[in-house]
């Protein structure tokens, strides 16, 4: 069984929190801005119903883990996610509202990239930087109509993943000539997108 809090407490002092659990919750907002939380590292929201938007993410600049998994009623997240520079794993798996997220991501040390359903989500952020940690993007099922040519900037990818983006009618040149090019060659690599393309 899930929090049943709407809300953190008043009394709740995060200053030395590191890992923030509240999966299943009835939270609908995390905490007010200006909340000091920089040894949070693990924020993990998954299944929560009714946050419609993120908190500011600037007081916690160590985050390495964000689990936004099932949030359905996510529309919005907060654009200072792009400045989280620890951050390893971003999951906003089954967000089915989403409509909001920022135009251009840099997130330096993003290992794997969660977007798999978020249906109403049309367009995937630019890719300011190289991004070199990044293994894995899983794009399946979005609303997505194209991707941007800078996705050719993920050198260190491995696993693009776009099953079930109907709306997607092309692909950028630049994937199968850099991205992946360590783990494939540019053949292989792009029978692998077209695989998961076509599925």
């Amino acid at each position: 069984m899930g929090c049943l809090l709407r809300s953190l407490p008043s009394s709740f002092q995060p200053e030395n929190v590191v890992i923030l659990l509240l999966s299943y919750s009835n939270i609908e907002q995390l905490w007010r801005e200006n909340i000091p939380l920089y040894k949070l590292k693990v924020l993990n929201l998954k299944g929560s119903k009714n946050p419609i938007k993120t908190s500011d993410f600037t007081t916690a600049p160590n985050l390495e883990t964000l689990v936004l998994e099932g949030c359905t009623r996510l529309v919005y997240v907060h654009p200072s996610v792009r400045d989280l520079k620890r951050l390893k794993l971003l999951n906003i798996r089954g967000c089915k509202s989403l409509r909001s997220f920022p135009t251009k991501i840099g997130m330096e040390s993003l290992e794997k990239l969660i977007f798999s359903g978020c249906s109403n989500l049309e367009s995937f952020s630019e890719i300011d930087g190289k991004m070199e940690c990044l293994l894995e993007l899983h794009l399946d099922g979005m609303g997505i109509k194209g991707l941007p040519i800078s996705i050719g900037n993920l050198s260190s990818l491995v696993l693009l993943n776009l099953k079930d983006c109907r709306n997607l009618v092309s692909l950028p040149e630049s994937i199968g000539i850099e991205v992946g090019m360590h783990a494939a060659d540019k053949a292989t690599k792009e029978q692998i997108v077209q695989h998961k393309l076509c599925r």
